[in-house]
């Protein structure tokens, strides 16, 4: 799985894939492993987790986790989250420390810190403001910001992993002559 997402980020903000792969991955149904961290793993990655999930269950599976994580989810991104008619899961926060990064395909920063070492899984920044401490309104402008991003993500990991379909041939797009009839 490391080897789909070799190269240099383009303006998409998206590993490039290579197309030998992309092909055998979208008929085998391999998903890329994303991981999401912001610091306490109670709003921004919670938020972006399940966009993903949501837009790009197909091309991807999202897990989320915190450099700090809290005791439990913040309440106010539940509910900002159900405003979008999604819902994030009810388990408690899980620190990056607990899981085993070599595991993920990609790790999305949304923290603003530098995370520790994560091995040779590439690491993405994504440029999210903390909403700790701020008001439902400005939590919403994050929500919709991470909302674009997500998207932003999943549409370049699905235009890498579009499978490969040859041309049709030139005598099959040209139709043939009528023939004559002979009287």
């Amino acid at each position: 799985m490391k080897a789909i997402l070799r190269g240099q980020l383009p303006a998409t903000a998206v590993h490039t894939v290579s197309s030998r792969y992309a092909r055998g991955a979208r008929r085998a149904g391999v998903r890329v492993r994303v991981l999401f961290v912001c610091l306490d793993n109670s709003c921004r990655s919670r938020m972006a987790e399940v966009f993903a999930n949501h837009y790009g269950s197909d091309v991807l599976r999202a897990e989320s986790a915190g450099i700090r994580p809290v005791p439990h989810v913040s309440a106010a991104a539940r509910h900002i989250m159900r405003e979008q008619g999604l819902e994030i899961a009810d388990q408690a926060p899980k620190g990056l420390d607990r899981l085993q990064l070599e595991h993920f395909d990609l790790i999305v920063n949304l923290s603003g810190h530098v995370l520790p070492p994560t091995g040779p899984t590439p690491v993405l920044p994504m440029s999210v403001p903390d909403p700790a401490g701020r008001d439902e309104e400005f939590l919403r402008q994050v929500r919709d910001r991470i909302d674009d991003q997500v998207v932003r993500l999943v549409r370049g990991l699905r235009s890498a992993c579009v499978k490969y379909t040859r041309p049709a041939p030139v005598w099959q797009t040209i139709s043939p002559p009528k023939a004559k009839a002979f009287v």
